[in-house]
């Protein structure tokens, strides 16, 4: 069944695939989810921006320097999700023929969105876990993920359900976000609200 969905925490998870997507390397070898795409493309939703900040303070990735031992500087990844920069090392900032920028780790991942009090508005379903993310296809980025979830009602929490699957492809489902909340969430070195999806599919 296709569905409005709502995930409480584990989808920080599946943002981090996103991450591991962005190397300069594994782009330009078309080992990535990304390879297809130049900078200055726009692949996802258009009302968020997505942050490597190394300056933000008491979060995990907090930094002074890179993996390379250059001065870490804070880096836009997606400006309303036109991509617009990757993780650059050294050597192929060089190739191509770039200013080395300072950003060839993750380092504390802040996502910027506009807040919506209707967040919740049409969702019927709140997963609080998901699990199994190795099962996640690098080929195809589709994955089927088991869960747990609560149905609601008017935004309250009704009947609890476990092993529930949710099957998508890892870029549609990005591209499916239907709004963030106004809370920020805080784990490890992301800086993310909540959001709401729409249109998945649940087996």
């Amino acid at each position: 069944i296709n569905d409005f969905v709502f995930f409480l925490q584990r989808w920080i998870d599946l943002l981090d695939i996103i991450l591991w997507n962005l190397g300069a390397e594994s782009m330009r070898e078309w080992m990535s989810l990304f390879s297809k795409y130049d900078i200055g493309d726009t692949i996802f939703w258009d009302n968020f921006t997505l942050i490597n900040n190394p300056e933000l303070q008491n979060y995990t990735g907090t930094m002074l320097f890179d993996k390379e031992w250059i001065t870490a500087k804070k880096t836009v990844l997606f400006e309303k999700w036109i991509l617009t920069s990757k993780f650059y090392d050294y050597k192929n900032a060089l190739k191509e023929w770039l200013q080395y920028l300072g950003n060839s780790t993750v380092s504390n991942i802040e996502l910027i969105g506009e807040p919506s009090k209707n967040y919740l508005q049409g969702c019927r379903i709140l997963f609080t876990n998901l699990m199994a993310f190795h099962t996640v296809d690098e080929s195809t980025w589709k994955f089927s993920l088991n869960g747990e979830w609560y149905i609601l009602e008017n935004g309250k929490k009704t009947d609890y359900i476990k092993n529930v699957s949710l099957s998508w492809n890892i870029v549609e489902l990005f591209s499916s976000i239907k709004a963030f909340w106004d809370d920020i969430k805080t784990d490890g070195n992301f800086k993310v609200p909540s959001m709401s999806f729409k249109n998945q599919t649940l087996i």
